[in-house]
């Protein structure tokens, strides 16, 4: 929107406000001379609502574009210092595992569990399943 556009339309919202404001100020006079006192009470909170309302429009309208760019982006980034600095602080990812490694590792946990027949928390199936991992490995290893 061009600086003409927006001029005008901030000109064309500011007469419209004035004139909603002057046609519900007379409707607050009816209303307070009205005998419920209720309607006092509608008036006072109307009036306060409307304050509020105004207060934040005026707070709006002294912002510049940049200046609500950046309370919207302040609003919607989720912690940016903590990011950047989390990032910094993250290890690198561990180095990649070739296959002949992993089938060393292999061998190696096999034996371990093999020692573990003693134990009674040893599980002769996990040990099935490792030395099917080796079947596989060596397999892909070959290709």
């Amino acid at each position: 929107m061009a600086n003409t556009d927006l001029n005008s339309f901030r000109q064309l919202t500011e007469q419209e406000l004035t004139i909603a404001t002057n046609e519900t100020e007379a409707l607050f006079v009816d209303l307070r001379n009205q005998p419920n006192p209720k309607s006092v009470e509608l008036v006072n909170n109307i009036q306060s609502f409307c304050d509020t309302v105004a207060g934040s429009l005026l707070t709006e309208d002294a912002m510049t574009e940049k200046q609500i760019i950046k309370m919207v982006r302040a609003e919607f980034d989720f912690e940016p210092a903590i990011q950047d600095s989390e990032e910094e602080n993250e290890e690198p990812p561990p180095a990649r595992v070739n296959i002949v490694e992993a089938l060393n590792a292999l061998y190696i946990l096999i034996q371990f569990q093999e020692q573990q027949k003693t134990d009674k928390d040893f599980k002769p199936e996990e040990l099935e399943i490792l030395q099917k991992r080796v079947y596989d490995f060596e397999k892909s290893k070959e290709e």
